[in-house]
């Protein structure tokens, strides 16, 4: 009996050790680790235990081998001029998957409006929510065209959307997705010695590119077209009139970005 109980406990352990990938880094290290892509000159991966989103990523010139979760080993070449100063620095192994991203659309500016969104990564990478916030800072009768509402002041706008991006790529990444936004404009022409409100409320399509400029900072572009729905209410005199009317929506971004 006691010898089924430690056969049992043996393949238990043998499994364990299976289900999982090995680092052999040139400084002795041996890292156990759930290898997630190995492509250019970079060795991503999961620390084995972590359950948090963190994705660490280390170059191939500070790793010997790799010995895969089904037993196979992938051997890499060294270079003789590797520094050993920079072989022994601890700040070769740094998080590559920073979660939470803050954006400054810098198109908006120029319409006389400020537009930051908020965007945060799920564990996997691939997927994220992002929440965007426009407001106007226009001052008296505005003379500025909006892409997409005429002659209008934006007085806020805002929303929820799911993004997803395929693949994984340290410099380039696509994204597509789906928002819904709202918001509150000013017309600009005078009904009566008062300025009306309208609301708009949008579903649309993203498309869009990142490029990272380092570690924290990257560059986007994107643009959204979809339907919305646009409610008027203006006055003449003693009357008051209401329109529900159904709009093409876009809006267009070209972003600086910071990534903690």
């Amino acid at each position: 009996m006691r010898f089924i109980s430690a056969s049992i406990i043996c393949l238990l352990f043998a499994t364990l050790a299976y289900s999982q990938d090995t680092l052999y880094r040139i400084n002795g290290k041996t890292v156990p680790v759930k290898l997630i892509r190995v492509d250019g000159a970079n060795i991503r991966y999961k620390q084995v235990g972590d359950t948090s989103s963190l994705i660490y990523s280390i170059n191939k010139a500070y790793v010997i081998k790799i010995v895969h979760q089904d037993g196979h080993t992938e051997n890499f070449v060294q270079s003789s001029l590797q520094s050993p100063n920079i072989v022994n620095s601890s700040l070769d192994l740094k998080a590559d998957a920073l979660p939470n991203r803050v954006t400054l659309n810098i198109f908006d500016l120029f319409f006389s409006q400020v537009t930051v969104d908020y965007e945060r990564m799920f564990s996997s990478g691939n997927f994220s929510v992002k929440i965007p916030l426009t407001v106007g800072f226009q001052s008296g009768s505005p003379s500025n065209r909006f892409p997409n509402n005429e002659y209008k002041q934006r007085l806020f706008r805002t929303g929820c959307g799911v993004y997803f991006y395929p693949g994984i790529s340290d410099s380039i990444r696509y994204n597509v997705g789906a928002a819904f936004e709202f918001g509150k404009n000013r017309d600009s022409e005078d009904y009566g010695s008062t300025y009306e409100n309208i609301w708009i409320y949008s579903l649309l399509i993203y498309n869009g590119i990142n490029f990272r400029l380092s570690r924290h900072w990257f560059f986007s572009l994107n643009i959204g077209l979809g339907l919305g729905s646009q409610h008027y209410t203006y006055s003449y005199g003693n009357y008051q009139y209401q329109s529900n009317e159904l709009i093409i929506d876009y809006k267009g971004g070209i972003n600086i970005g910071f990534r903690f």
